[in-house]
C-alpha cells in the first residue's frame, strides 16, 4: 500500500464535501452547491477530458437554461481561482489534474475493498480486516448528499455496493470463511418454482457441499418457511442426472436445520459448543448492524425488550447451559443421530 505525502491532495466526496490542498481547506470557497457538483464530476472523470455540453448536463440534468453555457464558464472561472488554475486544464474539453499521490475517498474505498477480497480469497483474515473497515468506513457516508441528479444516484449506489461487499469482506475475515455468495433471489418475494430450484441446484452443483445448514421448515416469516422447502429439493434435484441445471449432479450427505431464536417447542437434536468462537460470531453479526442496531425482533424473534444483539448472546447462553458450556449452537435435524460409544457421551446427567 502506498502512502501519501503528508502535504497531498485530499479530497472527500461522501459525507461532507473536504478538499485539502497542500494542508489548506479549500471546500468553504467553492461556489456554491453547484460549484461543489462541478468539482465531484471533474473528480469522478479526472482520468479522462470532459467536454462543457456533458458538464451542462451533469449540472442542469432536467432543464438546461439558455445561459447553461455562461453560467458554466462562470462556475468554471470561479473553481480555478479556488483549486488553481493549474488543476484545471483545456477550453472546450476539461480535465482536473491532480498529483499522483493525491488521495479521492471514493477511489480509496475501491482499491481497499478488492484488497479485501483478495486476501479473502488467499484466506489471509488479518489482511482483510483492515482493507475491508477502510472501505466501509468510506462507504457508510452518502455519496455528495442532498443531491439527486442522475449520475449522483448512479455513483451513489455503487458506493452502496462498494460497503456491500466490504461488509461482506469482514463478516468473511472475522468468521474465516471462503465464500460468501447470493444467489440474487428476491427478498421477500421468494418462490419454490421451477426457475428458483434451477438457479439452487446449480449453486449446490457448482460449490458440492457436504453438509446444508437451512432455515427450520415452521416459521412466521415466508421466506424461512420457502427457503427451507426450497432448498431442500434442490439439494435432491442436484443429484439427479437428468435433471436440466448447469454442472455435475451432486447430492449433500447431511441437512440440519438451525434452531436458534425460535420458540416452537421444538427440542435440538444436537447443540454445537460456540464459546470459543461466540466472539468472532458477534463480531460478523456487527458488520451486518443496519438490520440489528435498535432492533428488537427479526423474522422470527419476537420482541422481548432486549435489543437484537443482547438476544443473541442470551439464547447462545441458554442452549450453551443445556450441554453445561458459555455459549451453544443449536441444530434439529430429522434422521437419528448415530453415536458410536455411549461411555464418549458427554453432558453430565447428575
Amino acid at each position: 500500500m502506498t502512502l501519501a505525502s503528508a502535504e497531498a491532495t485530499r479530497i472527500q466526496l461522501c459525507g461532507p464535501t473536504v478538499i485539502d490542498r497542500n494542508g489548506r481547506r479549500l471546500d468553504g470557497r467553492l461556489p456554491g452547491r453547484q460549484g461543489r457538483m462541478l468539482f465531484a464530476y471533474l473528480v469522478l472523470n479526472r482520468h479522462r477530458p470532459v467536454g462543457r455540453d456533458e458538464l451542462v448536463e451533469a449540472l442542469w440534468p432536467r432543464h438546461s437554461p439558455s445561459s447553461a453555457q455562461v453560467g458554466l464558464n462562470a462556475l468554471v472561472s470561479k473553481l480555478r481561482k479556488v483549486v488553481g488554475p493549474d488543476v484545471i486544464e483545456g477550453r472546450s474539453n476539461l480535465t482536473l489534474q491532480l498529483e499522483d499521490d493525491a488521495v479521492v475517498d471514493v477511489e480509496v474505498a475501491v482499491r481497499a475493498v478488492h484488497r479485501a477480497e483478495t486476501h479473502v480469497v488467499l484466506e489471509n483474515w488479518k489482511g482483510a480486516w483492515g482493507p475491508s473497515l477502510v472501505a466501509l468506513f468510506i462507504a457508510e457516508r452518502e455519496f455528495l448528499p442532498g443531491e439527486d441528479a442522475p449520475w449522483v444516484i448512479e455513483e451513489r449506489a455503487e458506493v452502496w455496493q462498494v460497503r456491500l461487499r466490504a461488509l461482506d469482506a469482514y463478516a468473511a475475515a472475522a468468521l474465516g470463511v471462503h465464500f460468501r455468495g447470493n444467489a440474487g433471489l428476491r427478498d421477500a418475494h421468494l418462490h419454490n418454482t421451477d426457475e428458483t430450484r434451477r438457479v439452487v441446484v446449480e449453486w449446490i452443483r457448482h460449490y458440492r457441499p457436504r453438509t446444508v445448514i437451512l432455515p427450520f421448515p415452521v416459521g412466521r416469516h415466508p421466506d424461512h418457511r420457502i427457503a427451507s422447502e426450497l432448498a431442500r429439493d434442490a439439494c435432491y434435484l442436484a443429484g439427479l442426472a437428468r435433471y436440466d441445471a448447469n454442472g455435475r449432479p451432486h447430492r449433500p450427505f447431511k441437512i440440519l436445520y438451525a434452531l436458534a431464536y425460535r420458540e416452537d417447542p421444538v427440542k435440538p437434536s444436537f447443540v454445537v459448543d460456540v464459546s470459543a468462537t461466540f466472539k468472532a460470531k458477534m463480531k460478523a453479526i456487527h458488520c451486518f448492524r443496519s438490520q440489528f442496531d435498535g432492533a428488537k425482533q427479526a423474522g422470527e424473534i419476537f420482541p422481548t425488550g432486549q435489543h437484537l444483539y443482547e438476544r443473541v448472546e442470551t439464547q447462545a447462553a441458554h442452549y450453551g447451559s443445556l450441554i453445561r458450556t458459555r455459549y451453544g449452537e443449536p441444530f434439529f435435524t430429522q434422521e437419528t443421530v448415530e453415536v458410536e460409544d455411549v461411555v464418549e457421551l458427554r453432558v453430565q446427567s447428575m
